[in-house]
């Protein structure tokens, strides 16, 4: 019996309440300044909505203290019959409940706060609630509920006119679809929500899901490497918004896909780090994942034994707190296990066991549940549609009948005359049918690749380091970043460790869309090199650079004409001794100190091409900074601009010169000059490549 690897677990990382309710991004700083607040307020209904404020905070980090303070804005909304306060405390109760699989009492609460809900006539508490219990009925393996309340949530939805409330009901009945095997329809879901989120609210954790998805599907079809690119950029998302509980299932994602790939080794270490995050936030069915997972790799690495025990324990945890999907899986791997082992009486056991599950939760019984809650609610929104067209068509239907005798000589006639016409006429026709179709089929073709390249866009963007934690990292630094096309090739970088400050100016081989791909591997081979393996020398962090990217791409085997790669000037900056690192291919390093330009000069060895093998060696420089001292780090595309009056390139010497007189002007200003500058070279023409400038000021 082989092991049947299943992607499924994404369906069940990414329920959607992170998108339903706002998050905090920075975590126990507000956390702390509400609870001052708490201290001082003396109104019960503004400490009631105070305490459920901080327990939204704790959602996905810290399951017990959001339920304490959750409770304490029960105490407080009673005081005051405050009926909106207790909505939201008994939601955030039952969803910590939930968190720790307590399903019993999450349904408890769901309940308390949905009858609140209709009380109080909030059709949006209402659907929100609805569709928080849709989510957990599907957790226990209860397609046929699930559906019921996604698709009422929906419904009230649609009548609100809420487009990315209901973005989110089409993402959670896609995420149905794909636990009944429907692959097809949850497509269609899924698709559907992410272009309503385009075009209403654009929230980043609805997009990371959406990407999740998107690669789940990817390493189910074996397409592993781009699968890896969509589910990275999920996990920094959900690290970004601080969503804890999203992050471990991301990285189990992560493990589970290099487990299909075969890469054992890494596969293990994402799923120990997935399973380390799970125990401390005290996750159930996270749990049971990880430990899924790990016993698969050690199943792959030939330890029967550890694999068994990590199995039994899946399966306890299971068991205990109703998990029913996650029990199947277990079943059928403990059965998988023991057929390698010939231990065929317990083999037949387990398999017994996840062929009675397996109907249970997806046989014909409950996916005709799923199929007649989809068809009372379509026929629910036509009903009085038809009703109006019955009316309609009664009134109509006695001067119709007066008519009728006419019409079939009139429409005798007719069809003679159209056969006629058909026959001399139909070759033409047959042309003109052929053209439109391709004309369609063309512009079909265009809108997906335009709609395409703008979700790559906003994908890039995201994984580029905010404002916010540029500023905080560089206070004093600016950074031109100006791609050619919609996507670009160039991408900027940066990163604090221990007590490093690294930033890296890159540009990867091309523009536009191969740039793009290739931005997005350099990113995470940086993202790599300094957060997993901890480099913070710039010398040894490309060298990982270059291992990584020959590898990746096979650049290395004989046959393979593709060498692709990337230009890099990276930094490394310690505050303390006042030391600047920089290691750099192909794109220099200035410095001006008093008005005077010093160029640290790069390799000339590219990222990422060894056709022997070997990786490169690269020149680690170290610089003592004085106060007041400017870095610039950049990539080719400003110095290649053609502009000016006779069309010429921009070139170095006149960058050079620009730099040394903007140098003694703040860093905002000088953004604006060398923006300002580039502009008015190029004039009309069009712009040749990427443009990045970063400068940095030592204080």
């Amino acid at each position: 019996m082989k092991m049947s690897i299943s992607s499924k677990l994404f369906i069940s990382a990414f329920a959607l309440l992170l998108c339903l309710c706002s998050h905090a991004q920075n975590g126990n700083h507000v956390a702390d300044s509400l609870k001052k607040l708490l201290l001082l307020e003396q109104n019960d209904t503004a400490k009631a909505n105070l305490c459920n404020q901080i327990s939204d905070h704790y959602r996905f980090s810290d399951a017990l203290k959001s339920r304490e303070y959750s409770r304490r804005a029960v105490s407080y909304s009673r005081l005051n019959n405050y009926n909106r306060g207790l909505v939201n405390a008994y939601n955030l109760l039952a969803q910590s409940y939930e968190s720790q699989g307590e399903f019993a009492e999450g349904v408890m609460y769901y309940d308390s706060a949905l009858t609140l809900s209709r009380i109080m006539k909030s059709e949006q508490e209402e659907s929100k609630i609805l569709l928080n219990m849709a989510n957990l009925y599907q957790k226990t393996g209860d397609y046929g509920n699930s559906a019921t309340l996604c698709l009422q949530s929906l419904q009230i939805n649609e009548k609100r006119n809420d487009t990315f409330a209901i973005a989110v009901c089409r993402l959670t009945l896609g995420n149905i679809y794909y636990s009944q095997r429907d692959d097809k329809s949850a497509l269609f879901n899924y698709i559907t929500a992410l272009e309503m989120n385009k075009s209403s609210e654009k929230n980043p954790g609805f997009e990371a899901a959406a990407a999740s998805n998107i690669g789940a599907i990817l390493d189910k079809r074996e397409q592993f490497d781009s699968a890896l690119i969509y589910l990275r950029m999920a996990e920094q998302t959900f690290r970004r918004i601080g969503a804890d509980s999203k992050v471990s299932m991301a990285v189990n994602n992560i493990a589970n896909c290099y487990l299909h790939m075969g890469n054992l080794d890494s596969a293990l270490w994402y799923a120990r780090s997935a399973l380390a995050m799970n125990l401390k936030l005290n996750r159930p069915d996270g749990m049971v994942g990880n430990l899924g997972t790990l016993g698969k790799i050690h199943d792959g690495l030939g330890n029967q034994d550890s694999a068994l025990h990590y199995f039994r324990n899946a399966m306890h945890i299971a068991m205990k707190h109703n998990l029913k999907q996650h029990l199947m899986d277990t079943y059928y791997s403990l059965a998988s296990v023991h057929e390698d082992m010939k231990a065929y009486d317990s083999s037949l056991f387990y398999l017994r066991k996840y062929i009675d599950l397996n109907e249970q939760l997806h046989g014909e019984d409950e996916q005709s549940r799923v199929d007649q809650e989809k068809q009372k609610y379509n026929i629910s929104k036509k009903d009085q549609e038809l009703k109006l067209k019955q009316a309609e068509a009664e009134l109509k239907q006695e001067a119709l009948n007066n008519r009728i005798l006419l019409l079939i000589g009139g429409i005798a006639v007719l069809l003679l005359l159209s056969l006629l016409l058909y026959n001399r006429f139909r070759s033409k026709n047959k042309l003109a049918d052929i053209l439109e179709k391709k004309n369609k089929e063309i512009t079909l073709q265009k809108d997906e690749i335009t709609d395409s390249i703008n979700y790559a866009r906003r994908i890039q963007d995201s994984i580029l380091a905010p404002v916010s934690i540029v500023k905080k990292t560089l206070p004093d630094s600016f950074i031109l970043y100006l791609p050619k096309d919609v996507v670009s090739g160039d991408f900027y970088w940066i990163d604090t460790i221990d007590n490093q400050k690294i930033f890296a100016a890159v540009d990867c081989t091309g523009h536009g869309v191969p740039g793009a791909l290739m931005s997005v591997v350099g990113f995470n081979l940086l993202n790599r090199a300094v957060n997993e393996l901890r480099l913070t020398k710039p010398s040894e962090i490309l060298r990982e650079l270059d291992y990584g990217v020959n590898k990746l791409l096979r650049q290395s085997e004989s046959g393979n004409t593709v060498k692709d790669g990337m230009d890099i000037a990276l930094c490394s900056y310690n505050e303390d001794t006042r030391i600047l690192q920089y290691a750099g291919v192909f794109n220099p390093l200035y410095i001006v100190r008093n008005g005077q330009l010093n160029q640290i000069k790069a390799d000339k060895s590219p990222i990422g091409v060894n056709v022997n093998g070997v990786v490169d060696t690269f020149t680690n420089h170290e610089i003592q900074m004085h106060s007041g001292d400017m870095v610039y780090l950049f990539s080719d595309g400003y110095a290649d601009q053609f502009g000016g009056p006779q069309g010429k390139k921009f070139k170095y010497n006149q960058l050079r010169d620009l730099l040394v007189s903007i140098s003694g002007k703040s860093v905002g200003e000088q953004e604006r000059e060398l923006r300002n500058a580039f502009a008015q070279w190029k004039g009309n023409l069009d712009q040749v490549d990427d443009v990045l400038v970063i400068g940095v000021r030592i204080n």
